[in-house]
């Protein structure tokens, strides 16, 4: 590109229009399954394909199957946190932390003991 379109921040300066842009990529795959669960459901019109999914991983989940009851609830509750093991026999030398890892490593700390589990 030429340099005398940009200011000295690298931006377009004033007065001189950018390029085309970045050309549209057409479809995207959660766009056509968006509109595809939207249609009518074929065994009952009355709903859409998108509510008998919906049921169908409700009764899963109430029958006892695992993934469809993750799914719920990691949508209604967010994804659970992975944990990290930290028994590896590794320890950790606060020396040789910074203040400011000192300082998160604390708050994080403080965090961790302030969980009262019910």
């Amino acid at each position: 590109m030429d340099d005398i379109l940009r200011d000295s921040h690298g931006r377009f300066a004033k007065g001189k229009k950018g390029g085309p842009g970045r050309p549209k990529l057409g479809l995207v795959l959660s766009d056509i399954l968006r509109e595809a669960v939207a249609d009518p459901d074929p065994s009952n019109p009355e709903k859409t394909k998108f509510q008998h999914i919906v049921e169908t991983l409700i009764n899963n989940a109430m029958q006892g199957d695992i993934p469809s009851t993750q799914i719920i609830l990691n949508r209604i509750y967010g994804k659970e946190i992975d944990l990290i093991n930290i028994s590896s026999g590794d320890e950790l030398d606060l020396g040789k932390l910074s203040d400011e890892e000192l300082v998160l490593y604390n708050d994080l700390l403080g965090k961790i003991l302030d969980v009262k589990l019910d």
